[in-house]
């Protein structure tokens, strides 16, 4: 049986050669390239992934000098002091030892502008 088509739109539909001086190609590996497809995802989802945890290292960062003010914050408001401070005044918080660790009992005002 011999076949004969003169269509060239067929011919280049078609996934083998029908003439002599077709290109020659060989046929797919396809294991070959899922394997290269797996590892370009594992690529880019390491990409990702790395990007996403830089991310996060941020935002964890914040998160401790947020914490780290709200700290500050309950220490001077737990203070006992018999004055009205005012903003932008320099002010220091002294610590009692016999008290206990968690308890800063006193705030006092310093005045360190040579007037």
């Amino acid at each position: 049986m011999r076949i004969e088509d003169t269509d060239p739109a067929r011919h280049a539909g078609i996934e083998y050669p029908m003439e002599v001086g077709a290109p020659v190609f060989a046929p797919i590996k396809v294991l070959e390239e899922k394997d290269k497809a797996v590892n370009v995802a594992r690529q880019n989802a390491k990409l990702e992934y790395d990007r996403i945890m830089e991310q996060a290292e941020v935002l964890m960062k914040q998160a401790r000098s947020l914490q780290a003010r709200l700290d500050a914050t309950e220490m001077v408001h737990s203070a006992k002091f018999s004055f009205n401070p005012l903003h932008g005044k320099t002010y220091h918080l002294y610590f009692d030892s016999r008290i206990g660790t968690n308890h800063y009992c006193n705030m006092v005002y310093a005045n360190l502008s040579k007037e």
